[in-house]
């Protein structure tokens, strides 16, 4: 994979994720891409672009006014990382997930899509957080 081929991944990553364009994202997909989900206390895995698609908008369609508010990604040799936020809902209904997504390739698709979650946080989760340990730096 050249730089410029990495380069383009990102670029493409990115803005799929910044405009939570699931369709663009699968479309990087290869037939058999792997799937490696890592959610707390739990992994499981799932290939091929169709059933990798359908789960990741399964997961995405599971919340009220789903929204990426935070996004880098950063090429790394092979592919590339995601770290993004989401956010859904809204006061006492809002949610918050943070998460890193490693997107192997081939030069032109992505082989595996490995995927880091930190888990859901509730608004109580979110407020308490906030209280007693506010980030520095985001």
């Amino acid at each position: 994979m050249t730089m410029t081929t990495t380069t383009n991944l990102t670029d493409t990553a990115r803005r799929c994720y910044e405009n939570q364009d699931w369709d663009g994202l699968a479309a990087l997909y290869a037939t058999d891409v792997l799937f490696d989900m890592h959610p707390p206390g739990w992994r499981y895995q799932i290939q091929g672009a169709d059933a990798v698609s359908a789960q990741w908008k399964a997961m995405i369609d599971q919340f009220d006014d789903f929204r990426v508010t935070w996004v880098r990604a950063t090429t790394i040799d092979g592919g590339v990382v995601v770290e993004w936020e989401m956010h859904a809902g809204h006061g006492d209904d809002e949610h918050l997930c943070r998460q890193v997504d490693i997107l192997h390739g081939d030069g032109a698709e992505i082989t595996e899509h490995v995927c880091f979650c930190g888990g859901v946080w509730d608004a109580a989760t979110i407020a308490r957080h906030q209280d007693e340990a506010p980030m520095i730096r985001w």
